[in-house]
């Protein structure tokens, strides 16, 4: 479980389960956590932290220097960009494009994630 802050601003936290993220940006020294249900919390350590947690895990992967996803959570890449299954879109590096359409493939496979 990570404890959280829905504002960076406020000391109010709450406890999630770090596998539950689809995605994570990082935000200056902190990065901001975006659920399956589209909660949105503050993490008060860098991006480089939460992926050092969850990276044994093997479902997320860093698909950009400020991005880390959940595997399941991308459906789509497209003119480097991921396509989540919450309808955002986020910038895929050039050197993870390969892996990132090769994820989607896998995903394809799969039934996929559904955000609510």
């Amino acid at each position: 479980p990570l404890r959280l802050r829905k504002d960076p601003n406020t000391f109010h936290r709450v406890t999630k389960d770090a596998l539950k993220v689809i995605w994570a940006k990082a935000k200056k020294w902190k990065c901001r956590l975006i659920f399956e249900k589209g909660e949105k919390f503050y993490y008060g350590y860098k991006l480089k932290k939460f992926e050092q947690y969850v990276s044994p895990s093997g479902l997320f992967i860093r698909i950009h220097d400020s991005h880390f996803v959940r595997k399941d959570a991308i459906l789509d890449c497209r003119y480097g960009y991921a396509i989540l299954c919450n309808g955002k879109t986020i910038p895929v590096s050039r050197d993870l494009m390969d892996e990132v359409k090769r994820i989607v493939e896998e995903n394809n496979n799969h039934p996929p994630l559904k955000a609510a």
